[in-house]
């Protein structure tokens, strides 16, 4: 079965996530607006947002994101049972 874009793009988000993570040694999620360059920010409406909507993306994103770090990190079964 294939991944979809939207999984894969998910999954790489949380990676390089994790990685900024690691190296940074603090549990901080990059700004949205710095993970987009300005032409997909203004794209996406998000220069519409005040400054208080769009600190709370940015929570909403962090909380996301780290619920995907720590789902990747979790150590998943290796044959899972899938027929029942």
């Amino acid at each position: 079965m294939k991944a979809s874009h939207g999984v894969i793009r998910t999954a790489l988000l949380a990676i390089v996530v994790a990685a900024t993570i690691q190296v940074n040694g603090a549990q901080q999620v990059p700004a949205i607006d710095s993970l987009m360059t300005a032409a997909d920010f203004r794209a996406a409406g998000l220069q519409k947002l005040t400054p208080e909507e769009l600190s709370i993306l940015n929570g909403w994103l962090a909380k996301y994101t780290m619920s995907v770090v720590a789902a990747i990190r979790t150590p998943q079964t290796a044959n899972p049972d899938f027929s029942s």
